[in-house]
């Protein structure tokens, strides 16, 4: 079943069927299918599937966070990249693992340019 719903998001999304992903898992969702979201985002360089790992920056979880930051590293864009800055100013200087995921992500994307 674990496997299932990870496959069947990836192909949610490599179909760009972003308002049923958004409907079904986006705003709906556990943590553990918010992170196959995210991985599966990560696999897709579309607006949409960025516009997605920008809103699971939000999540309350925060491995759901890591993951979206490691997807947005792969595929975001200079969108993403105001959204990060301003992230990594309001994290608590405490959370060294969230601090360093934002910084890795924003290396990424400004290493692809």
């Amino acid at each position: 079943m674990f496997g299932s719903t990870e496959e069947k998001i990836a192909r949610l999304v490599k179909r760009g069927k972003w308002e049923k992903i958004k409907s079904k898992y986006l705003y709906s969702s556990g943590p553990d299918e918010l992170c196959m979201l995210a991985r599966a985002c990560g696999q897709s360089s579309s607006d949409d599937s960025v516009n997605v790992l920008v809103a699971l920056l939000n999540a309350t979880d925060q491995k759901v966070v890591l993951e979206a930051l490691n997807s947005l590293g792969n595929v975001g864009t200079d969108h993403a990249v105001a959204n990060l800055q301003l992230m990594f100013q309001e994290a608590d200087p405490n959370n060294k693992e969230l601090k360093n995921a934002i910084q890795n992500a924003l290396n990424k994307i400004r290493n692809r340019k």
